[in-house]
């Protein structure tokens, strides 16, 4: 594979699932990685990942909201047309493969 990405970084919700007639399975969720700048300031960059067929299934029995995670694939631009009729370019992630890296710790309150 070709230019291939590699993005680590929490889950910022659970995989949200689509069944297309076809019967092919979709996992798309969001990933939140820490970049810094040149001045060493961090920023949160917001990822739209998605997954295909077993991964697709096997990435909603195991990933929840805040999950370390690391991912591969590809980014593919998708044009489109906001409400307000203004041309946009969507990234998305293809990714061919996840791996859970850690759960989050849990404290108690």
């Amino acid at each position: 594979m070709s230019n291939t990405t590699v993005i680590t970084g929490n889950l910022g919700n659970v995989p949200e699932i689509q069944t297309f007639n076809s019967g092919k399975i979709k996992a798309t969720f969001s990933i939140a990685s820490e970049v810094r700048d040149a001045q060493g300031n961090k920023t949160t960059q917001w990822h739209r990942i998605s997954l295909w067929g077993k991964r697709a299934e096997r990435a909603a029995q195991m990933l929840y909201k805040g999950a370390k995670v690391l991912v591969h694939g590809q980014e593919a631009e998708r044009p489109y047309t906001d409400k307000n009729g203004e041309s946009r370019v969507a990234v998305e992630f293809s990714a061919q493969n996840f791996y859970l890296l850690a759960k989050p710790v849990r404290t108690q309150a």
